[in-house]
C-alpha cells in the first residue's frame, strides 16, 4: 500500500488492522504483546460497534508496528515512521522481548545491560 493510499484511511480500526498487517502480526500476536485477550484487538478493529483502546495501547501499537502515532490515532502526517525514528524501536518480536524485560530493570542496572551490550559489541567489531 502507498503511503498516499495509507493516508487516505479514515477509521481507526482500519488502521489499527492496517498497521498489524503490515507488521506481519495476527491480531493474536498482537495481543500477546500488548497484553490483552484476542477479542480486544478484533473489537478495536471493528468499524461498526468496536470499541477504541485506550491511549496507553494505541501508543504500544505504533511502536510494536512501526507506524506514526499520529497517523494511527487521527489519520495525519505519514504512516510510517522515518528512519530515525524506526531505528529507536523493536525490528522484530526478539527485540520487543528484550525491551520488555529492560524496561523492568531499575534504572541503574539499565546501565550495567547497556555497558555489557556494548561490551559485546566492541568485541564482535575488533575480531
Amino acid at each position: 500500500m502507498s503511503e498516499a493510499s495509507l493516508a487516505m484511511i479514515d477509521s481507526i480500526a482500519d488502521r489499527i488492522r492496517t498497521a498489524r498487517t503490515k507488521a506481519s502480526l495476527t491480531q493474536t500476536q498482537l495481543a500477546d504483546e500488548l497484553q490483552v485477550n484476542r477479542s480486544a484487538v478484533a473489537q478495536w478493529e471493528r468499524r461498526e460497534g468496536g470499541t477504541h483502546p485506550h491511549l496507553r495501547h494505541l501508543t504500544q501499537i505504533a511502536v510494536i508496528t512501526g507506524v506514526g502515532f499520529e497517523w494511527l490515532a487521527i489519520g495525519r502526517k505519514a504512516a510510517s515512521k522515518s528512519a530515525g525514528e524506526s531505528s529507536a524501536i523493536a525490528q522484530n518480536a526478539f527485540e520487543r522481548r528484550c525491551l520488555k524485560a529492560l524496561r523492568r530493570i531499575a534504572p541503574t542496572r539499565q546501565l550495567l545491560v547497556v555497558e555489557l551490550l556494548n561490551e559485546l559489541t566492541e568485541n564482535v567489531r575488533t575480531k
